[in-house]
């Protein structure tokens, strides 16, 4: 939203990222600049309602003003994204899975590789694997899965485990500190994240998935910053 634009005028409340121009039209910084206002948007709800207790409230603000280090030290990672591009870039199907916000985060992973280097790409809810996904699930599949909720971490490699047993190549995004015994009976590819307050958590986990699909997409010969068949604004109904 610029400013003074139609919608801005139109609406009651605005909020303006001030993230700067954005070159490519697949946008990144537009997403993480919005998802940061959101979380500071839960956070004022919380205060107001009077449900932010002190010591949530102190986690919060230490992480806030140390965030912008850790996504700077996980964009500094260009081996790790570059690897797994090369492990990828000349299949034409890849699948992501993830549940609750890391499902979420598989959405948008997907939309930026299938953006910018046109493979075919999908994310899926871990939970309905059995209700369609694993049947496409074959020898060398690539499966970008994504395990940061404590809550659901174990369902998740439950369910990456049995893409695993049918023969996919797996590439594990999480927050766990793993030693290769945890994880060398699922996963070919791990990446290993910092370990933020969920509400944050976004922030980090978010940018290796747009790394990873920067990194295919130059490989594969794509114009980045002008995909094919994609407009910066909407133009049409």
């Amino acid at each position: 939203m610029q400013l003074g634009s139609s919608i801005a005028r139109e609406a009651d409340k605005t909020i303006y990222t001030y993230a700067g121009p954005e070159i490519a039209v697949a946008t990144t910084k537009g997403y993480t600049s919005q998802v940061a206002i959101l979380a500071l948007l839960v956070l004022d709800t919380m205060r107001q309602k009077n449900i932010l207790n002190d010591s949530f409230k102190a986690e919060i603000e230490s992480q806030i003003d140390n965030i912008s280090s850790l996504m700077k030290d996980t964009i500094k990672r260009y081996d790790e994204y570059l690897n797994i591009a090369k492990k990828i870039q000349n299949d034409e199907h890849l699948f992501f899975l993830g549940r609750g916000i890391d499902y979420s985060l598989c959405l948008e992973g997907s939309l930026k590789l299938k953006e910018i280097s046109y493979m075919h790409s999908e994310a899926y809810a871990a939970g309905e694997l059995k209700h369609g996904t694993i049947s496409l699930i074959t020898n060398n599949t690539p499966i970008i899965a994504i395990a940061t909720d404590d809550d659901l971490y174990e369902k998740t490699v439950s369910n990456i485990k049995e893409t695993k047993a049918r023969g996919a190549f797996v590439i594990f995004i999480t927050n766990k500190d793993l030693n290769i015994e945890d994880h060398n009976d699922f996963a070919d590819i791990v990446l290993t994240l910092p370990k933020v307050n969920e509400l944050l958590q976004v922030l980090v986990t978010i940018l290796p998935l747009q790394l990873i699909a920067y990194q295919t997409a130059k490989l594969r010969g794509c114009d980045i910053d002008k995909p094919k068949n994609l407009a910066k604004s909407v133009t049409v109904e």
